[in-house]
Order: C-alpha cells, then structure tokens, then sequence
C-alpha cells in the first residue's frame, strides 16, 4: 500500500513539470520492479531527487528530465 502511495505522489509530483510522455518499457533494465511502466519510473526517480533535496526548492522539470536521462539511458545500455 505504501507503494502506492509513493508512486501516486511521484506521479502527481512529475506531473507539475509537464512531463514528455515516453513508451511501455521494452525490457526490465533499471533498478524498478519490471511491471512498473518507463513514465512511472522516471516519476519515481524524479520524485526521489526532490526528497534527497529536503523537498524543498528545485525545478520539477530538472528532476524530470534528469531522471528521464538516467532511465532511458539504463534501457538503452540493456538493450544492447
């Protein structure tokens, strides 16, 4: 139930950066369970930058585009 709860937040959190959309995982690269979607990753991991921060301050757009960059980069290099 927890977990719900923190990929609801994550989500919500991502969504005021007005995220780009991505595609459904093509494999299971990453340090997230498999059945969790690539946009609820990054949510996730964007989310998480912004606690490592205090949740305090920062750019919502930053944290998503950062963690878009490590997500996909992670799939690109398991694909590979």
């Amino acid at each position: 139930m927890a977990k719900k709860k923190r990929i609801q937040a994550a989500e919500e959190y991502a969504t005021s950066a007005a995220p780009v959309l991505v595609s459904e995982e093509k494999s299971s690269a990453g340090i997230f369970p498999s059945a969790v979607s690539v946009q609820e990753r990054i949510a996730l991991l964007a989310y998480t930058y912004w606690e490592q921060r205090g949740q305090t301050s920062g750019s919502p757009e930053e944290d998503w585009f950062r963690a878009e960059r490590e997500i996909l980069g992670q799939m690109s290099l398991a694909d590979q």
